[in-house]
C-alpha cells in the first residue's frame, strides 16, 4: 500500500532528522495507525467529551480533597484532635452522615 509505506517512511525520516524523535520511538506505530484509520468527525467528538468529563471530575476530585482539608484544618483548631471526632464532624460538615 503506497499510503502506508508513505506514513512508514515519514515517521522514520522524522525520527533520522530527530523531529519528535522520542514521541516517535514511543509511539511511532500508534502515530501510523491513527493515520491510515479512518477518523470519524463523530468519534473526534465523543473523544473531546470524554476528556472534557475526566478534566472536570479531576477539578472536583481536587476542590473536595481542599474543602475537606480545609474542614480539618478548622477543627484541629477547634481543639477536636480525637480522630474519631474529627471524622465524625467531618461527615456533618460535608453533609456525609
Amino acid at each position: 500500500n503506497n499510503l502506508a509505506d508513505a506514513v512508514t517512511q515519514a515517521v522514520k525520516e522524522c525520527i533520522d532528522k530527530n523531529i519528535l524523535k522520542t514521541f516517535l520511538n514511543n509511539h511511532g506505530s500508534e502515530v501510523t495507525n491513527m493515520l491510515l484509520t479512518e477518523w470519524k468527525f463523530e468519534d473526534a467528538l465523543k473523544v473531546r467529551e470524554e476528556e472534557a468529563w475526566e478534566a472536570a471530575r479531576k477539578v472536583t476530585r481536587k476542590e473536595t480533597r481542599e474543602e475537606t482539608l480545609s474542614e480539618i484544618e478548622k477543627l484541629l483548631k477547634q481543639g477536636v484532635t480525637n480522630t474519631e471526632d474529627v471524622l465524625k464532624e467531618l461527615r456533618k460538615r460535608l453533609g456525609k452522615d
